[in-house]
């Protein structure tokens, strides 16, 4: 992870009658006090000390080694400490996560997270470029998109633990792939006709019906109307269907 567009702050972070030597040099230490420094307290935690290692840290990046499903908690922790210790909406931080198996090597690691750094640092949403994670193959804004695809895939684990099937998830990365690779919309009519005759599989469970078929909310209706949906679910059923392997 690293300050997206840090030149442009210090050409732009301060008012004209603000810059000086001395503003340059305390912005200066202030981010590397935050990444040498700080990120030790968030790593320190009870939750990342046994599982995270941060290899490097200073300036305005980081670079961190560790259990998988952690290291997208430790980035979420690092973008909302970072936001607060700014207190600017106009000044971001994006990353990109390899994730890879524990004999993989680490240079060959950085490499791959680089990469995916840097998609995020290209990734427009809603105008504004950057502010982005990347992760499990695909890129999402801070702003939003991150927060929807984290509760969508908490409520696959929660119904598939309440009794669905877990199927479903790998059905739904097939329809994202095929958004991707084809031209025509028959993957948005497959998807409807997929989840109207998985939900009758559950007639007697409310939750998953509403989950499902809502005509406001209801799965079904999001991916039908937004194709960009169809992206963000595929990504929220591979991060559930990995979080569920872990457990069982």
């Amino acid at each position: 992870m690293d300050v997206d567009g840090l030149g442009n702050i210090f050409i732009k972070g301060l008012s004209e009658s603000k810059r000086s030597f001395a503003a340059y040099a305390t912005m200066s230490f202030l981010l590397d006090l935050f990444f040498s420094g700080y990120l030790n307290t968030i790593r320190n935690s009870i939750k990342y000390k046994d599982f995270i290692n941060i290899l490097y840290a200073g300036g305005d990046d980081v670079f961190a080694l560790g259990r998988w499903d952690l290291l997208i908690e430790f980035a979420e922790d690092i973008k909302k400490e970072f936001a607060e210790f700014i207190g600017r909406d106009d000044i971001s931080i994006s990353g990109g996560i390899a994730i890879v198996r524990n004999k993989y090597p680490i240079a060959k690691s950085a490499e791959l997270a680089r990469k995916a750094e840097k998609a995020s640092k290209l990734y427009e949403y809603k105008g504004k470029q950057k502010n982005a994670i990347t992760f499990l193959g695909e890129t999402i804004s801070w702003e939003k998109e991150y927060d929807y695809v984290k509760n969508l895939k908490d409520e696959f684990k929660r119904l598939i633990n309440d009794g669905m099937s877990k199927g479903i998830l790998q059905k739904l990365m097939e329809f994202g792939k095929a958004k991707k690779e084809t031209n025509d919309l028959s993957y948005k009519w497959n998807t409807a006709y997929y989840l109207k005759r998985f939900a009758e599989r559950f007639k007697k469970n409310n939750e998953i019906q509403y989950f499902l078929l809502d005509k406001e909310k209801g799965l079904q209706k999001t991916l039908f109307i937004n194709s960009r949906s169809y992206d963000l679910v595929a990504l929220a059923a591979r991060w559930a269907e990995l979080e569920l392997k872990e457990i069982n």
